[in-house]
């Protein structure tokens, strides 16, 4: 068997992903919190938003990693785990409704957003890769 290369390469074929935001309540503010229990004296809404993601190939992932590693004077290791976040999602996310994922936006997302879009993210300290990138994005359960 002969070494097929367009086997071997990343296809970075777009899916879609519903992510399943907590909205907070209209009348007090409240989210609905980690359990679903809903604000006691009102309804806590979800709203779902539609997005296009692929995965990251196995270089520039590695790159990421990389780049968010530092090291002190005492040789001890710190990971950026924000700045890992925010690049991989402005690699992976291809369209959303508002617009393109940079910077800008990532600083103002509020934290029901953030934690949905975290759920996409290959974690970083994945033995096997490749499962997380390869992932169907549709099927990730959205709490």
């Amino acid at each position: 068997m002969s070494f097929n290369r367009e086997r071997m390469l990343f296809k970075r074929q777009p899916r879609d992903v519903t992510l399943s935001v907590n909205l907070p309540c209209t009348h007090c503010d409240t989210f609905i919190n980690e359990d679903d229990q809903k604000c006691k004296d009102h309804d806590a809404m979800v709203e779902n938003v539609y997005i296009k993601v692929v995965g990251i190939p196995w270089a520039r992932l590695n790159y990421i990693k990389s780049q968010a590693v530092s090291f002190d004077d005492n040789k001890k290791t710190y990971f950026d785990g924000q700045f890992y976040i925010n690049e991989c999602l402005k690699l992976m996310v291809l369209e959303a409704p508002w617009g393109k994922t940079d910077d800008v936006f990532l600083l103002q997302v509020d934290k029901p957003l953030g934690r949905e879009l975290e759920k996409i993210v290959p974690k970083a300290s994945s033995e096997n890769e490749n499962d997380n990138i390869q992932q169907d994005f549709s099927e990730i359960k959205k709490e």
